[in-house]
């Protein structure tokens, strides 16, 4: 992490806006605000969390991975974006966990 351009009191913050329910195939569009600096790594998650032994899908396994870098927004919080293809995924509930980490070299 790069540092906070807001309020670094805070903490840091990733907010999702809302995504509504899709079909299979459907682009899901994931966008959010954050007060985590420009140029720094996001990382997506996507895990099914309804277990289908019979599909050979476990509860919380991951089925997507992906990441972005947030880019400047507007009114004191950047701003990051990212698609996925939903075209393989099974139909039920998923979790999704955006994130950031820092790797000290």
């Amino acid at each position: 992490m790069k540092g906070l351009p807001n309020n670094p009191k805070s903490g840091p913050k990733i907010n999702i806006n809302p995504i509504n329910d899709l079909e299979k195939g459907q682009l899901l569009l994931i966008d959010a605000d954050t007060n985590l600096a420009v140029d720094d790594v996001i990382f997506l998650e996507i895990k099914y969390i309804e277990p289908d032994p019979v599909k050979g899908i476990h509860q919380n396994e991951i089925i997507f991975e992906s990441r972005t870098q947030v880019i400047k927004g507007m009114r004191g919080l950047n701003i990051l974006s990212m698609s996925v293809d939903t075209a393989s995924f099974q139909r039920g509930k998923y979790s999704l966990k955006l994130f950031s980490r820092t790797i000290n070299a």
